[in-house]
């Protein structure tokens, strides 16, 4: 059940009056918007600028009192880029950009440009920032400088040494050969060379006149005056001359030695069982019998159902008819 009338009739009539008033209309127009203009022009201390000072531009412009009225500002005609360096105020009229602190390339030419639905109006002004350098790379004590100069390129004057002499290289003990090596034993070869200080002596192995094959089982040595060559396995291939040969700026030396390796067979053809493999030889040489299958004798064919059709000897154009024959090949 919903009530329509009032139980209040004085508290609605109240109401009613209070809806009805109707808020006062402004006694101004509205004026149109105004194009921006700089009542001030942008302004600093812009004289002598270094790096790291701080730095502060501002300009005044009217309207003051347009809501939609922005603010843009541009370094040498491109828009200005965010950073922490930098602080930008708009406040009732009052337009400002601050540098803290002032850098090397932020040398340019700074506009301000303001915007609003009417026009818009700009203003610039143009800075250098002279640079620090961060390197100093000018002495600041010449007389010092030039001292340190002569430390760092003093060369001691040196007697002239005198010329070292040695005898020419000399095998005290030859090398000895090997003739009864077999496939897979070690070998090793000696020999002892004066003069043990020359710093120009040299020592080359040679075998069949060729450079030792680059294999890591080929180990030559040198210990003060002895000189030795370790094979640690041997191969057939490795029999030959086998040459040592010291050179120095004073002369040269050789000593060689014989080495004879046994090949032993990779594989064993021969046979160590004589009488099984005989057994093989003739088990596999044996005759074998061919089993004798008669050739079968093939009599002429002949008939046992003779050609009949199943469904009578009459028939309508278009009827299917079947005929069928046993056929039997006797021996």
């Amino acid at each position: 059940m919903i009530l329509s009338d009032t139980t209040h009739p004085e508290s609605l009539r109240r109401i009613q009056e209070i809806e009805a008033v109707k808020p006062a209309e402004p006694s101004e127009e509205e004026l149109p918007p105004q194009p921006p203009q700089f009542t001030q022009h942008l302004t600093g201390a812009v004289d002598q600028l270094n790096e790291g000072q701080a730095l502060h531009l501002d300009c005044a412009l009217q309207p003051i009192n347009d809501p939609k009225l922005r603010i843009e500002w541009y370094w040498n005609g491109n828009p200005l880029a965010s950073s922490s360096r930098l602080r930008t105020i708009h406040d009732f009229g009052y337009v400002a950009l601050e540098f803290l602190p002032l850098l090397a390339e932020y040398s340019g030419t700074y506009t301000c440009r303001a915007v609003n639905e009417a026009g818009a109006a700009t203003t610039d002004i143009s800075f250098q920032v002279e640079s620090k350098k961060n390197v100093y790379l000018d002495s600041q004590h010449e007389e010092s400088w030039q001292k340190i100069q002569e430390m760092e390129n003093y060369k001691p004057v040196r007697e002239p040494s005198p010329e070292l002499k040695f005898d020419p290289p000399q095998f005290t003990a030859q090398l000895q050969g090997a003739e009864d090596l077999i496939e897979g034993q070690s070998l090793h070869l000696e020999c002892r060379l004066i003069p043990v200080i020359d710093p120009t002596l040299k020592v080359y192995w040679t075998v069949n006149g060729n450079p030792l094959p680059q294999a890591n089982r080929f180990l030559p040595a040198r210990n003060i005056d002895l000189v030795t060559l370790d094979i640690a396995t041997v191969y057939g291939e490795d029999s030959g001359t086998y040459q040592c040969q010291a050179i120095s700026a004073f002369g040269e030396a050789t000593t060689t030695a014989e080495v004879k390796v046994q090949p032993t067979d990779s594989l064993l053809l021969d046979t160590q069982h004589e009488q099984s493999w005989q057994q093989i030889q003739d088990y596999e040489n044996r005759p074998i019998a061919e089993a004798v299958v008669p050739e079968l004798e093939i009599g002429p064919p002949r008939f046992v159902v003779n050609l009949t059709s199943g469904g009578g000897s009459e028939f309508q154009e278009g009827d299917p008819v079947h005929l069928e024959v046993s056929l039997l090949f006797t021996q």
